[in-house]
């Protein structure tokens, strides 16, 4: 369905994040993962309970839903998932739980010129289009500021971009596709999760960050720009 006929966005409520995985779900992945689950079997799970997830959305009054991001290996890991060039390399940063403990993570590095295999997002658009009855589909995606900031000066090998601009411009060519055929596939919402400037308004991330080389406003000026860049017209 599309916006204009629920009225155009902002919606009063709408899910942010992801969802929850449900334990089924879960342990259907890690089967898969491990050889003891046709790869059917477990598509045809994720999308009855993909088909759940938005029906509850719909069923409580939501004008706008999503797929709960079920298909994803993480927040952002899925999308460099779908490109050539990047290798993985420990993040400069770590996340705490509750308790404080810290816990180490792995993010991409650049190590050769960027390029995209196939579409990435759509799949996971035109799937919950088929599910949704009632309410908007909203496409989520990482912002490219991920693709730098959790290694700053160190997620690009100069080997592969001597001009640290020239990958900044590969990246938008990219973003700029993948939008591109969402909106031909009808998608007239997108969420663009910004992790790493809200992470910057973190006066403890702001002093780390310029400890390796990242000035924090020049950072903001920099991702920000991308944004524009990839939304033009």
């Amino acid at each position: 369905m599309t916006a204009a006929a629920l009225g155009e966005p902002p919606f009063r409520a709408e899910v942010i994040g992801s969802l929850l995985r449900p334990r089924a779900l879960k342990d259907a992945g890690r089967a898969l993962q491990e050889g003891r689950l046709p790869a059917a079997d477990y598509e045809a799970l994720l999308d009855a309970e993909i088909a759940r997830v938005i029906a509850r959305q719909e069923d409580i009054g939501l004008k706008v839903v999503t797929d709960g991001e079920f298909a994803r290996s993480s927040w952002f890991g899925f999308f460099f998932e779908g490109l050539d060039g990047f290798r993985l390399a420990p993040s400069h940063f770590k996340f705490k739980n509750a308790e404080g403990e810290a816990f180490e993570w792995p993010t991409c590095v650049a190590e050769r010129p960027i390029e995209r295999r196939a579409p990435i997002a759509l799949k996971e658009f035109e799937r919950a289009s088929r599910h949704a009855k009632r309410a908007v589909v909203k496409a989520t995606l990482p912002t490219p500021s991920a693709f730098h900031f959790f290694r700053l000066a160190k997620a690009v090998s100069p080997s592969a971009y001597p001009d640290l601009a020239r990958y900044f411009d590969d990246l938008v060519a990219i973003y700029r596709t993948e939008v591109s055929e969402l909106v031909q596939a009808g998608c007239r919402y997108l969420q663009l999760d910004e992790v790493p400037v809200a992470m910057l308004c973190d006066e403890d991330v702001r002093r780390q960050a310029a400890a390796e080389g990242g000035e924090p406003m020049a950072l903001l000026a920099t991702y920000l720009g991308l944004i524009e860049r990839i939304l033009a017209g």
